[in-house]
């Protein structure tokens, strides 16, 4: 029976271990993050393969345990054009997350906030600083194709919803949000 006990969790921890989440504390994660991801392949019937939905399904359950707002494929150390996010962003516990696959950021609007965002992989901040001040567009228009292979053109994203996408999206291009040109450093969270 020990045996038994012993394989599981072997079989769990190497199950965790696949979609791990990454940090930019760990020298060869942060030099992971920095890389870009590559586009997904659809199946011919416009599909994901068994294994993106796998991988999917482990980066929703990351993001609602974590109560996080979105997730990137790189953050679990998968190198593919998608992540997961809350849309709208304060969308009650239980609703959906969508999946965004090879999104493209068509254009910006004219209008720019600067506003306090965290991020799971950047999680060497103390429990007083709420996170770091970033530049980004406040509308946005994108491109993307669902979880169904369903295609989105020029939708239109705002505030908190824009925010997240390309805070995600940077994530696919190899960039944390401290890399940013707008980004101001911590803001205290009393």
């Amino acid at each position: 029976m020990n045996e038994k006990v012993k394989t599981e969790e072997t079989e769990e921890t190497e199950e965790n271990q696949k979609f791990r989440l990454r940090s930019v504390v760990l020298d060869e994660d942060a030099m992971f993050l920095r890389r870009e991801s590559e586009p997904v392949v659809l199946l011919e019937s416009g599909q994901l393969d068994e294994e993106t939905q796998e991988l999917i399904v482990a980066m929703k359950e990351l993001v609602l345990g974590k109560d996080a707002l979105g997730l990137a494929a790189a953050q679990v150390g998968v190198l593919k054009r998608l992540f997961v996010m809350r849309k709208p962003f304060n969308s009650p516990p239980g609703h959906p997350l969508i999946v965004v696959v090879n999104p493209r950021l068509i254009r910006g609007g004219p209008k720019f906030s600067v506003r306090a965002e965290g991020c799971l992989s950047i999680d060497y901040f103390p429990d007083h600083i709420r996170g770091a001040r970033v530049k980004r567009h406040s509308e946005i228009y994108v491109n993307y194709t669902d979880q169904n292979g369903a295609d989105h053109v020029d939708e239109i994203l705002i505030g908190m919803d824009a925010r997240v996408f390309q805070h995600e999206l940077d994530h696919l291009n190899g960039k944390l949000m401290i890399d940013e040109p707008g980004f101001q450093g911590m803001e205290r969270a009393y």
